[in-house]
C-alpha cells in the first residue's frame, strides 16, 4: 500500500507555486500582438444570429503536460459557447462550458502500472476578441469561472479510489477558427488555465493545445 500513497500523492501534489516559463510569456505576448495587429485590419467578425449572439460548439482532443512526468497526455474534449457581440462585431462576452477528459500510465520502479483518468468540467465567463479575414478568425479568450475535477486511480492489483474537487479558475486562449462553411470550422487553440488551491487540486497552473470541429448554431 505504501507504493499506492506515493503514486497518489504524486497524482494530485503539483507542487508550490511555479513561475510562467519564458518560451510560455513569449508565446502568450505574440499571440496578442498579433490580435492587436491584426484586430485594426479586420473587424467584421463571425457570422452572428439577427439578436448579435453567437453559438458554437465543438469536439476534438486536448493535450496537456502531465506534471507527474512532464510528458504530453490528452483525451477527448468538447464545448460549449454563447456568446453577444457588439455593435463592432469584434468583441464578445458570454458562456463557456469546457470538459477534457486524461488519461495517463505510470510505472514505478518495481514495475507496477499505476492508471489515471482525470474529467476536468470548466464553466466560465469568457470574453472573446476576434478578427476575421475571410474564412479565417483568429482570436484572444480571457475566461474566469469554476474547475471542478474528478480523478480516477487504479493499479494492476485492481485497487481503485476516486477523488473530486473543485475550485476558481482563471485563464486566457488564443487560437483560430477555419470555417468550412458557415455552419462548420476547425478550431485550434492554445490555453492556459490558473487554478486557485484546494485540499486535493495541488496544481496551480494547466496550459496545452486544443483542436477538433467546431459547428455554428445561426448566423444573419
Amino acid at each position: 500500500m505504501a507504493s499506492i500513497r506515493l503514486v497518489s500523492s504524486r497524482t494530485h501534489q503539483r507542487g508550490d507555486l511555479e513561475p510562467m516559463s519564458p518560451r510560455i510569456r513569449i508565446c502568450l505576448l505574440a499571440l496578442t500582438a498579433i490580435m492587436i495587429g491584426s484586430s485594426a485590419a479586420y473587424a467584421e467578425g463571425p457570422r452572428l444570429r439577427s439578436d448579435g449572439s453567437l453559438v458554437s460548439g465543438m469536439v476534438g482532443y486536448s493535450s496537456h503536460e502531465s506534471k507527474n512526468t512532464g510528458e504530453q497526455i490528452g483525451g477527448g474534449t468538447w464545448s460549449f459557447n454563447y456568446s453577444r457581440a457588439d455593435v463592432g462585431r469584434n468583441w464578445a462576452a458570454g458562456i463557456v462550458v469546457r470538459r477534457m477528459d486524461t488519461d495517463e500510465q505510470i510505472t514505478s520502479v518495481s514495475g507496477e502500472t499505476t492508471y489515471i483518468n482525470a474529467a476536468r468540467l470548466i464553466v466560465a465567463m469568457q470574453g472573446r476578441w476576434f478578427a476575421t479575414d475571410g474564412r479565417l478568425t483568429s482570436y484572444l479568450s480571457p475566461l474566469a469561472g469554476i474547475h471542478l475535477q474528478t480523478t480516477d486511480t487504479s493499479v494492476e492489483d485492481g485497487i481503485e479510489f476516486r477523488d473530486s474537487s473543485y475550485t476558481f479558475t482563471m485563464g486566457i486562449s488564443a487560437g483560430a477558427m477555419f470555417h468550412l462553411t458557415d455552419a462548420v470550422f476547425m478550431r485550434g487553440e492554445y490555453t492556459f488555465h490558473y487554478f486557485a488551491k484546494s485540499d486535493t487540486i495541488k496544481n496551480n497552473h494547466m496550459h496545452g493545445l486544443y483542436a477538433g470541429l467546431g459547428f455554428q448554431f445561426g448566423g444573419s
